[in-house]
């Protein structure tokens, strides 16, 4: 069996492996590039891979393929840090213009957790949340 293990501090995830027998082989678990040797029956984990990366592992016999087992693709993305209401994004106002700033690119990864203060509006599923100081009575935001 395999789990996923995020560990989105560091941007990454890694995957579990459960071995309940060794065989008469030497077995590896391998993403076509990587081997991670099998030494004993418990869990060997594997990784880390970047968040948002796709991974095939396959554990490997060592001396017969027919024995082969594919565990399957493995894809996990990071939610971004600002996705729950209570962690907003700071964005800093531009006294020149009045307008919040919030750096260009795509979120990727938000998940339905978002709503966990009845003083945020939004859709539930998929939200980021930024906040800011207003310094004037209206402000542009871009």
């Amino acid at each position: 069996t395999t789990t996923v293990v995020p560990d989105c501090v560091n941007n990454q995830f890694s995957v579990a492996v459960n071995v309940t027998a060794l065989g008469s082989g030497s077995p590896v678990l391998t993403d076509g590039t990587s081997t991670w040797p099998v030494t004993a029956i418990g869990t060997v984990t594997v990784g880390p891979f970047t968040s948002g990366s796709s991974v095939m592992l396959t554990l490997q016999h060592g001396s017969d393929v027919t024995c082969d087992i594919p565990l399957g693709a493995f894809n996990y993305v990071c939610p971004p840090s600002n996705e729950n209401c209570g962690t907003p994004t700071v964005l800093t106002v531009n006294p020149d213009y009045s307008c919040a700033v919030v750096s260009p690119g795509t979120v990727i990864g938000a998940t339905d957790s978002g709503l966990t203060n009845s003083t945020c509006f939004g859709t539930e599923d998929d939200d980021v949340w930024y906040s800011f100081v207003a310094t004037s009575t209206t402000h542009r935001i871009s």
